[in-house]
């Protein structure tokens, strides 16, 4: 076995403790074609050259939506193991219950798979293989054939996604899969590996979870179930991931090499690294804490039995046979800015607007037209593939349609660097009748201000207005949002009460602070129902007239008057059995035991105590905000005008 360089990379991420805006461009290089067992670390830029007939991987995992933060080596192969995303399935999935079915993906999740896509195709390496994790629930909720265009439309065919599948390069066959009975609460692709199935003569092999890793007695723990079949198909390379302090490089007792791949260490609640864009690419980390990036990427040259792929080679697996490894539908190139001298003085403008809109689009882009260069596109794709290039100063979109939504260009517009600084606005009738829907677009996407048809003109009409009189576009554009606001047209005079969710609230009678300090912070956001007899509180939810719970907050009460009275009505009724449970207990709080039995038991989501207060709120207002995201127009798939 190699000694696993992971215990240097791991010591020095984990008690220096210095969140990073970039990684060192460094990396871990071992030759295991050279078999001399030598792991050292080099700059990207002075790796030793690759010899006559070896290939060199370059193998990273779990990012955790922190992959901005790390540069990558050049090399022949890429491979990313798992966990991309940081979704423990309460961000951007709903479910039928912890750990249950998953029902929907909110756009959120959508457009951090996205961006992650979109990463993956900009690198410079002739071929990458990507593999989910335990953490990627939004992947598996796409389904595999919804993933595999994504990555193969995103990289312009060079990358192939592996969900328990081969596929050839060349003489080279790999199999890649995210399968594993994880022990963790983070459960994606959460079932037997079937490895038997995995084709004689591959030559790579990707899962997310590691081969070898080491024990804390300074020994090796080997998974024999896995192992067998790397030594039966004769692989000359596993690449792995999930075990973040496992990061280095191994061979299994029969000698295969190993590496395990994880880019990051361990969880953090606070100094979390922002990477260069200035923020974390999935903004829930800021509430709820995430993953820094803390190790290097991992370099291997190998030698392949059959020889080793050309750059110009394709991908060849069911899938790619499917597309007939066709290019993508090709996509509006990215317009430049100032692309003419009449051009180059003026600000430039993104506009989204979906088809069924084209009175706006064509409106918007004639009212702009004179001080703005205007990029306009019907095409959310288009748009975000523009958004990740072009230096933005104003971004205005519509919220769209499911497949082609503002979302997207938003968050890719986000991504990009260079429009850090961008304005946003967002033009949208549902957004101006839904207040908590505009708090959720403010919150993701640092959204300036709303507007819709009654105010697009008092709003343009404002911003040329000021402009023309020498302003700056941010001073035009508070300007323009006030005289927004002061028309009293803002939010629509017609518009229909918004229904806020409900909420059940029990707290026994000896306990009547907490609802008293809890309830008026949860009527923000929900209609908040407060028991204090869980009886009582049973019969509402059995009655077949009551409309449904979507969250339920409990305490768990006193003998005789117990919050799984309450917990039970919810799971046996018909219309509240979906229902989040948070259960608010000191005593759950310091007994795993009972929490996993409550896990098991009603599906128990979170577990919170007096002074953990501010992780329930965070977690009600991310609710709320999901919740606002799926109800509007956009999750029912109209048209918002």
């Amino acid at each position: 076995l190699i000694p696993p360089y992971s215990h240097v990379t791991y010591l020095l991420g984990r008690y220096l403790h210095v969140p990073v805006a970039m990684l060192p461009a460094r990396c871990v290089y071992t030759n295991f074609a050279a078999g001399d067992g030598m792991v050292k670390l080099y700059n990207n830029d002075a790796l030793p050259p690759v010899a006559e007939g070896h290939y060199r991987v370059v193998t990273v995992s779990d990012t955790h939506n922190q992959h901005e933060c790390v540069q990558l080596p050049m090399g022949d192969l890429l491979v990313f193991a798992g966990d991309a995303l940081t979704e423990s399935g309460t961000r951007y999935v709903t479910r039928t219950r912890s750990k249950g079915d998953i029902v929907s993906i909110n756009a959120g999740g959508i457009a951090l798979a996205d961006i992650f896509a979109r990463w993956i195709g900009r690198q410079p390496h002739p071929h990458k293989i990507v593999v989910a994790g335990n953490h990627d629930l939004v992947f598996q909720g796409m389904g595999r054939d919804a993933v595999h265009q994504l990555f193969h439309e995103r990289s312009n065919g060079s990358a192939i996604y592996l969900e328990h599948e081969a596929a050839t390069l060349g003489p080279l066959r790999v199999f890649g899969s995210p399968y594993y009975r994880y022990h963790s609460r983070n459960d994606a692709f959460c079932d037997s590996a079937w490895l038997s199935q995995m084709p004689d003569d591959t030559h790579i092999v990707v899962t997310h979870i590691p081969c070898v890793i080491p024990t804390t007695d300074g020994g090796y723990h080997e998974k024999y179930f896995l192992s067998k079949h790397l030594t039966r198909v004769g692989a000359a390379l596993h690449a792995g991931g999930h075990s973040h302090y496992a990061h280095g490089v191994y061979r299994t007792s029969a000698g295969t090499p190993c590496v395990v791949g994880s880019i990051s260490a361990g969880w953090h609640w606070e100094r979390l690294s922002v990477g260069p864009s200035g923020q974390r690419i999935d903004p829930i980390d800021a509430e709820r804490g995430g993953y820094n990036p803390e190790n290097f990427p991992i370099v291997c040259d190998i030698a392949l039995p059959k020889g080793c792929p050309s750059p110009s080679d394709a991908w060849e697996s069911d899938f790619s046979h499917s597309l007939h490894l066709s290019a993508p539908a090709s996509t509006s190139p990215a317009p430049s800015r100032g692309s003419s001298a009449h051009d180059s003085h003026k600000y430039v403008a993104l506009v989204f607007a979906p088809d069924y809109d084209e009175r706006f689009a064509q409106h918007a882009t004639a009212r702009l037209a004179a001080n703005f260069q205007v990029h306009l596109s019907s095409s959310a794709a288009d748009a975000a593939s523009w958004a990740e290039t072009v230096k933005y100063d104003l971004c205005i979109v519509k919220l769209g349609v499911q497949g082609n939504l503002g979302s997207t260009v938003l968050a890719a517009l986000r991504g990009n660097v260079a429009s850090s600084d961008c304005i946003v606005i967002v033009h949208s009738s549902t957004a101006a009748q839904d207040e908590h829907l505009r708090m959720s677009y403010a919150r993701h996407f640092n959204v300036c201000a709303f507007i819709h048809q009654p105010t697009e003109d008092i709003f343009l009409d404002s911003l040329i207005e000021n402009l023309d009189q020498q302003q700056t576009l941010s001073e035009a554009v508070d300007v323009a949002s006030s005289a927004v606001l002061l028309s009293g047209l803002s939010v629509t005079d017609h518009a229909p009460e918004i229904q806020k969710p409900r909420l059940l609230l029990f707290v026994a009678a000896n306990d009547l602070a907490t609802a008293d300090r809890l309830t008026p912070l949860l009527s923000e956001r929900f209609e908040v129902h407060s028991f204090e007899i869980a009886d009582e509180a049973k019969r509402l939810v059995e009655d077949p007239k009551c409309p449904p719970f979507q969250l339920c907050v409990t305490k768990l009460g006193t003998l005789g008057n117990q919050g799984i009275t309450v917990m039970k009505a919810l799971r046996g009724s018909t219309h509240s059995r979906h229902c989040k449970l948070y259960v608010h207990s000191a005593g759950a709080m310091r007994s795993e035991h009972s929490q996993e039995a409550l896990r098991h038991q009603f599906n128990v989501e979170l577990f919170v105590c007096h002074s953990s207060e501010d992780v329930l709120l965070s977690a009600v207002n991310d609710y709320a905000d999901e919740l606002a995201l799926r109800t509007t127009s956009v999750a029912a798939n109209e048209p918002d005008v």
